[in-house]
């Protein structure tokens, strides 16, 4: 009887291409001979029995790689299978992953033929999943020797198989080694999904073709999204879109308690759950589509415990030796009905907790000077535990005093005596511990910072000249120190210093001799002689030379201004620095000249005459144009008649025009030749001056 093909649901193989030599080599088969396919993870055997064929005939079985077929949509389709006939049934085995058989050769298999119809081929058999009607695969069959005409195909049904498998058609062939074009279409609904194309041969006088694709279920799709609740409290799951990319959601189900059994609450979006407590917790959400395929989806629910707190200050001031009470205060985020949390004390900061039995109390403890590490320890009913340290400060409040200072001299003793904070008394200590000593004193007389120079409260120094600093150290019985520090000034009466220099306004070159005068107000007998010391060219130096006479004797200062300094330094190292500056002028004028080029008389009535200056150095002039003293008195012009004023900023020359009055003009003008003169002086920057002469004739 026949049987309507199952479906069969596995992992998703790529559709291959097939391509085979003919059965058993030179004939179609070979008496007890296989042929073994192999497709997408599925392996194939033909043979097992049946008559032996002609060793004379051949032929070959092709199929064009699916991958060279345009929308072949490998993800959907699979597995390509070819037999010989019915006698010899073909086996297929399924990777391991697939887990189960797709056909078989046992007669109990997925697919029965006729007894009668004992040359019923396998063929081209492909399977495509049951109850979707909308998924067809037809067969198309032409001879190779009439391609244009399609090989008439009979009912499945006329070879036993059931109508329902819809394998895409039969063809019956009736000929020996007959040559076949084949092509195999699938659609869905009507639209075309893939096409497969090959060739192949019969062997047998009568045997019967068929084919069709094995189409893959999609397993449906879908998520769920979760709160991250707070320890106690119920999370919320919601489901999200469930979909089936090739039809439709069944039903869905929740596992809910992490035991892997679904079931707990189905076809719920958000279902109810109890309460959860610390750590983590699997939700598990299986999703079946029409086709009975599942999709199980699942998230790791982690749910933190929250620490508890805990908090803790002295309930006044801490004081040196004095009880401390350390109030606490704790709490558990999320204690819900749980106890409360506990604690207990580390206060002596050796790790070790429970100390002077004040667990869930407040404590007492007594600290001396310092710091003092305090731990709180806060327990919650979960048992996550939480330390708190704090350090808690005590201070030794430090002893008190003052010194006094007596007049300060040079060379005599001053008197240091040490009082109270108001300078009267002795120094104390505030604090001090009943059974301790009283503070002890000790000085620093030579300001280096290290006391014991001197101990006692009245102790004396003599100091020479200067800034002297002297220091007070009260000790108390815990070892704290104050410090009291008083500086004060030696004076010592400075030597006076002054110099003069011949000539006072040197010029340069000459030579030029300075003499000290000074002396030391405070000088006492044993004191050593003054020291004179020069710097005569005001590079900072003090190491000029000097004569026997204390003078320094100095030669050819160059133009400008000169700083000269004379340092005297007294016995006690005080010093006077006395500066003058010398200033060494320039006295030699600069050379100068006047030059008039060859123009015309009656040009240079216009337009000035044209002359040009020239200077050795920088240098200023002012010149005036008269005529001859002859020709003056002759015409009564004896008086000026144009001036000028060039000016170098640089050695070389300069031009410049001298323009003649309106009045000399009138008088010059038709005259055929006039001697002129054009006369002043130049000055450089230090003030010399050259005076300047040009006479000449223009015509």
């Amino acid at each position: 009887m026949a049987q309507a093909i199952p479906p069969i649901v596995g992992p998703v193989y790529p559709m291959p291409g097939y391509s085979g030599s003919g059965h058993g080599g030179a004939s179609c088969v070979s008496s007890g001979g296989s042929d073994a396919r192999q497709s997408g993870g599925v392996t194939w055997t033909f043979g097992g029995g049946g008559a032996a064929q002609s060793t004379s005939q051949s032929c070959n079985d092709t199929f064009t790689s699916p991958a060279t077929q345009p929308g072949f949509d490998t993800t959907r389709f699979q597995s390509l299978y070819w037999g010989i006939d019915g006698s010899k049934l073909p086996t297929f085995t399924v990777n391991p992953a697939d887990g189960a058989s797709l056909v078989t050769a046992s007669a109990s298999g997925p697919m029965t033929f006729s007894s009668a119809d004992s040359n019923l081929s396998q063929g081209l058999l492909v399977y495509k999943g049951a109850g979707d009607s909308t998924y067809t695969t037809t067969l198309h069959f032409t001879t190779t020797s009439n391609p244009s005409t399609p090989v008439a195909l009979v009912d499945a049904s006329t070879v036993g198989i059931a109508a329902a498998s819809n394998i895409g058609g039969v063809v019956r062939v009736t000929s020996q080694l007959q040559n076949f074009n084949v092509k195999i279409e699938a659609k869905r609904s009507g639209t075309p999904l893939a096409t497969l194309y090959g060739t192949t041969c019969d062997c047998r006088s009568q045997w019967d073709l068929y084919a069709g694709f094995y189409y893959v279920d999609l397993p449906p799709t879908g998520d769920f999204t979760y709160s991250t609740p707070a320890n106690h409290e119920p999370v919320t799951l919601t489901a999200g879109t469930l979909s089936d990319p090739d039809g439709t959601v069944a039903s869905y189900s929740w596992d809910l308690n992490g035991d892997g059994a679904y079931g707990d609450q189905a076809n719920v979006a958000s279902p109810s759950t109890a309460t959860l407590g610390p750590g983590d917790h699997t939700v598990g959400l299986e999703i079946v589509d029409d086709n009975g395929t599942k999709t199980d989806v699942t998230h790791t629910i982690h749910i933190d415990n929250a620490e508890p707190t805990g908090d803790f200050s002295p309930a006044s001031t801490p004081v040196n030796h004095q009880p401390i009470t350390l109030h606490a205060t704790v709490s558990d985020p999320d204690q819900g009905l749980s106890a409360a949390p506990t604690y207990t004390w580390d206060l002596n900061n050796d790790n070790t907790f429970g100390d002077g039995s004040f667990d869930n109390s407040d404590a007492s403890v007594t600290f001396g000077p310092g710091d003092h590490k305090v731990v709180l320890r806060v327990t919650d009913s979960d048992g996550k535990s939480v330390d708190v340290p704090k350090t808690i400060h005590i201070d030794n409040t430090l002893p008190t005093g003052a010194f006094s200072v007596g007049t300060p001299l040079n060379h005599t003793p001053v008197t240091f005596h040490a009082t109270g904070p108001n300078g009267t008394g002795s120094p104390a200590d505030p604090d001090q511990d009943p059974n301790g000593a009283a503070p002890t004193y000790s000085w620093d007389l030579n300001g280096d910072g290290t006391y014991g120079d001197s101990a006692g409260a009245d102790v004396q120094q003599a100091f020479g000249p200067g800034l002297h600093t002297v220091g007070l150290e009260i000790v108390d019985s815990d070892g704290g120190k104050t410090h009291i520090i008083h500086q004060f000034t030696i004076t010592d009466a400075k030597p006076t210093a002054d110099f003069s220099c011949s000539p006072a306004v040197p010029g340069a070159g000459q030579t030029v001799t300075c003499t000290a005068s000074d002396s030391d107000p405070d000088h006492v007998a044993g004191d050593p002689a003054l020291i004179e010391k020069w710097d005569w060219n005001g590079n900072g130096t003090t190491n000029d030379p000097t004569d026997k006479a204390g003078h320094v004797v100095v030669g050819h200062f160059t133009v400008g201004s000169h700083k000269i300094s004379l340092h005297v330094i007294d016995g006690d190292g005080g010093e006077t620095v006395a500066t003058h500056t010398l200033v060494v002028k320039d006295k030699t004028p600069p050379k100068v000249s006047i030059s008039i080029p060859a123009q015309k008389l009656q040009t240079a009535l216009k337009s000035g005459i044209l002359a040009s200056f020239a200077s050795n150095e920088p240098a200023t002039s002012k010149l005036t144009l008269t005529l001859s003293s002859k020709m003056g008195k002759a015409l009564k012009l004896t008086g000026a008649i144009g001036s000028a004023s060039p000016k170098l900023t640089r050695a070389g020359y300069v031009k410049f025009t001298v323009a003649i009055s309106k009045t000399a003009q009138g008088k010059l003008k038709g005259l055929k030749s006039v001697d002129f003169v054009l006369a002043g002086t130049a000055r450089d920057s230090a003030g010399n001056i050259s005076k300047l002469s040009k006479s000449f004739t223009l015509k």
